[in-house]
């Protein structure tokens, strides 16, 4: 190797660890022998700070969605929900749940807010009528919910209360899909050793249901009209959050052993590794378009990853406290984080 390529060979290196947070001997390492001729050269990695701040949650802010209308959105924290006006950028109804709110939801008509949390009631809220109905009462808290595409089910993950960051107990993770028409539980999933964090999410054909599989880190891909189960193995610790891709096509799962993966759900392999935070992987989100992949961790950084070219996009600085939700305005344009410093940010979305 000439002196020259070993020069430039250093420097790809250190615009590589500078770009992507990781340590100069690892970059150093991945730099191929084809890459001395023409160096790799990796843009900066821009920083950006929230649009808007907005206060009104006195406790934790656990759980965002978007109204599918894209005029406003919805959070969960303290013991209540709180209805947001995007433009206005100010709460316009409130929702008593007399226990904190772990995880909330739009139903796809927009119609139906459903909530629940710590004290395993599942409530039904339409804000424009004020209506709350109760659809049932799990037996331990519910740490996450979801929507089914079609608006027909609900789908939680429930498990015993626990306090911090402590583990619920072996074999207390349990999963139900609950019909609204009859309120009854049209599905139940246990797993024994399941993490019970965000990890839940509906494929957008609503014919499977992603899960958290354990605490060894699988995913459980739920079949609900075959009842087939299957895992995605690759994660080393349990998996907080699970997002599918607008197409369906791909699945990202952030995972206590502090990466981010991608998936290709057809042949259930991993198409990227993101080890953005150095902290357990909290969230994730897809853009509507898919070619963007929010991300938090327990560090209070959200990360915008391109993924054609499977890189950090862009910084959001901005939260003093870890970050536990995230979701995207139907247009892209905004994305909401939701943190445990009681407040909610909104960021313009860069452009790709």
């Amino acid at each position: 190797m000439t002196r020259k390529g070993s020069n430039a060979r250093k420097q790809a290196a250190r615009e590589l660890a500078a770009a992507e947070g990781i340590p100069y001997t690892e970059a150093l390492r991945r730099q191929s022998t084809e890459d001395i001729a023409e160096p790799r050269t990796v843009p900066p990695v821009p920083n950006h700070a929230p649009a808007a701040t907005l206060i009104g949650h006195t406790g934790p802010v656990k759980s965002v969605a978007f109204h599918p209308g894209g005029h406003a959105f919805v959070t969960g924290g303290d013991a209540t929900v709180r209805w947001w006006d995007l433009a206005t950028e100010e709460t316009t109804t409130v929702l008593d749940h007399d226990a904190i709110v772990f995880s909330v939801d739009f139903a796809p008509d927009g119609n139906t807010v459903a909530a629940a949390g710590r004290d395993g009631r599942i409530s039904l809220w339409r804000p424009e009528t004020g209506e709350v109905d109760t659809l049932t009462r799990c037996a331990g808290d519910v740490h996450a919910l979801r929507f089914s595409p079609d608006g027909s089910t609900v789908a939680t993950n429930e498990a015993p209360p626990r306090r911090g960051f402590d583990l619920p107990p072996e074999g207390g993770a349990i999963v139900h899909v609950w019909d609204l028409a009859t309120g009854q539980a049209a599905a139940t999933f246990a797993d024994r050793g399941a993490y019970a964090g965000h990890a839940l999410a509906f494929h957008p054909g609503g014919d499977l249901l992603a899960t958290s599989g354990g605490l060894d880190g699988t995913v459980a891909l739920h079949y609900l009209r075959t009842g087939e189960s299957m895992a995605l193995t690759g994660h080393s610790a349990g998996v907080n959050a699970i997002a599918f891709s607008p197409d369906g096509a791909t699945v990202a799962t952030a995972s206590v052993d502090t990466t981010v993966r991608v998936w290709d759900l057809a042949t259930r392999r991993t198409l990227a590794i993101f080890k953005p935070h150095g902290h357990y992987a909290q969230a994730v989100a897809f853009a509507p378009d898919g070619l963007t992949l929010a991300s938090s961790s327990t560090d209070p950084v959200v990360r915008l990853w391109d993924l054609e070219e499977e890189r950090a996009k862009a910084i959001l600085f901005g939260h003093t406290d870890y970050i536990t939700s995230l979701a995207f305005s139907p247009d892209g344009r905004t994305l909401v984080s939701a943190g445990t410093d009681r407040t909610i940010r909104l960021w313009a979305v860069p452009a790709n």
